[in-house]
């Protein structure tokens, strides 16, 4: 019944499959999707802010949708994160960023983040999440229901509670990397987390209402939000 369970939840046609069959799909998945990445880097060095917008509004959710289908896939997504470090958030920023600042790039731009997520992070917790909302769904089909009650009161409940314990995640990572950066860094962070202070992050880059960015204004904006140094600019 566990296995079963669980290939019901997947929904994806290796519902009959082998975890073999699985990882080559995701495996060739992700090669597909290092070769989007690659186009947006190659973009963002000339239009940061478009193509930082068209990695969070579309890239990125192409790996969230599979992570809320397919359970254990997180040690497959390693080499889109390891791009994400190397090559990604370096075209978007003009830094090669550490470990403190990668933990709070992550978080959402109301967090004083750049809600560049984590695949590997977050690839169980997505699937666990997707699963506890599609339980009475896929326990209907299970027990080959000929009908679905769903009470809106308590699948509301059950969204607060995943927003809740998202929130309480999103605080402690922003807690802990901020307990590692230097006080100025630290402050930075949390001038970001300001209300309003993200708007220009998380407004489309729609030229006819001047929110569209240029190179050096985007990369400008997330040196100053972060406390990095501003490419150009005299040091003296």
């Amino acid at each position: 019944k566990q296995w079963y369970q669980r290939r019901v939840a997947v929904g994806t046609f290796f519902f009959f499959g082998t975890e073999e069959g699985t990882k080559k799909f995701v495996q060739d998945q992700v090669k597909l999707w290092l070769r989007d990445l690659e186009g947006l880097s190659n973009i963002a060095q000339h239009e940061p802010h478009l193509s930082y917008c068209a990695y969070i509004y579309g890239t990125s959710k192409r790996w969230n949708y599979l992570m809320r289908t397919t359970p254990q896939i997180s040690e497959h997504l390693e080499d889109i994160e390891c791009y994400i470090i190397k090559r990604l958030i370096p075209s978007f920023t003009g830094h090669k960023v550490g470990i403190d600042h990668r933990a709070i790039f992550t978080l959402p731009v109301r967090h004083g983040g750049l809600a560049i997520e984590n695949p590997v992070e977050i690839a169980d917790r997505e699937y666990q999440n997707s699963l506890r909302m599609t339980e009475v769904l896929w326990k209907a089909i299970f027990n080959q229901e000929q009908s679905i009650r769903i009470a809106d009161t308590e699948d509301q409940k059950l969204i607060d509670d995943i927003k809740k314990q998202k929130e309480e995640t999103f605080i402690q990572v922003k807690f802990e990397a901020i307990s590692h950066l230097s006080p100025k860094d630290a402050r930075f962070v949390a001038l970001a987390c300001e209300k309003g202070a993200s708007s220009w992050l998380s407004t489309l880059p729609l030229e006819e209402y001047g929110f569209s960015l240029n190179k050096q204004e985007f990369k400008d904006a997330v040196a100053m939000r972060y406390n990095f140094p501003i490419e150009g600019r005299s040091k003296t």
